[in-house]
């Protein structure tokens, strides 16, 4: 029907829903803990990405949680940057992410709840798929290959995160608070603030496979760019 073609000026915002992974075998003092820090970091997520955030992101359904990113380089950069935040803040605990790109068909509202569209249809069809198929994240969009490889690539790149130590985990949180890289004064700075040699950190660095973790989180962003708006330069 003519009524229902898309219009392809339409903003494709990034819709993010995620989830705990069998959080509901935790104890029930480690479960209420467990989501008292996600909301910490969620808060504090808020307040540090406000250029990329188009609806605050909030905790849903005690374990769940969802927002959405604006239509542009730097609401990409903040979606993969959550990814990357809460699966280092949290581990040992999982997560899994599912990413819907799309128009809103209600009104853009403060806080990421109480709006409809594809981009959340697709975000909430993805976290039916990443549970049945165990994968780590999803994006859905349009149905292009490119979303398969990106989804693939995320979720490689999420679970390898998720096998890091607790001393690879701070090292490279550190590197990521002084810009993400892994030369120069950062790798100095890292080494002065954990009280460990420079030859540690670099130890530590090629054990947790940094090199391909920060170029694949680059690729996921300049990608995720490219499919929400394909005028956007590289992020």
């Amino acid at each position: 029907m003519a009524g229902s073609r898309k219009n392809p000026e339409e903003p494709q915002y990034v819709a993010l829903i995620g989830d705990v992974v069998l959080s509901r075998r935790l104890a029930a003092r480690q479960r209420a803990a467990l989501q008292q820090r996600l909301r910490g970091c969620l808060d504090a997520f808020n307040a540090q990405h406000a250029d990329g955030i188009a609806a605050r992101l909030l905790t849903t359904l005690g374990d769940e949680f969802q927002g959405l990113f604006r239509p542009s380089p730097a609401g990409c950069r903040a979606a993969v940057a959550l990814m990357r935040g809460l699966t280092l803040e949290l581990a040992p605990t999982r997560m899994r992410f599912a990413l819907g790109a799309g128009p809103l068909t209600t009104a853009l509202l403060p806080e990421a709840l109480g709006m409809d569209g594809p981009c959340f249809h697709r975000a909430r069809e993805g976290l039916v798929r990443l549970k049945a198929e165990d994968l780590s994240c999803i994006l859905k969009h349009r149905g292009t290959p490119l979303e398969t490889l990106w989804t693939l690539l995320a979720t490689d790149v999420i679970r390898q995160a998720q096998r890091w130590t607790e001393p690879q985990r701070r090292t490279i949180a550190l590197l990521y608070a002084h810009g993400g890289s892994d030369a120069g004064p950062t790798q100095k700075d890292a080494a002065r603030r954990l009280r460990i040699s420079e030859s540690a950190v670099s130890q530590r660095l090629h054990a947790a496979n940094w090199r391909f973790h920060r170029t694949a989180m680059a690729t996921l962003e300049t990608t995720l760019a490219t499919l929400v708006d394909p005028k956007a330069s590289p992020v």
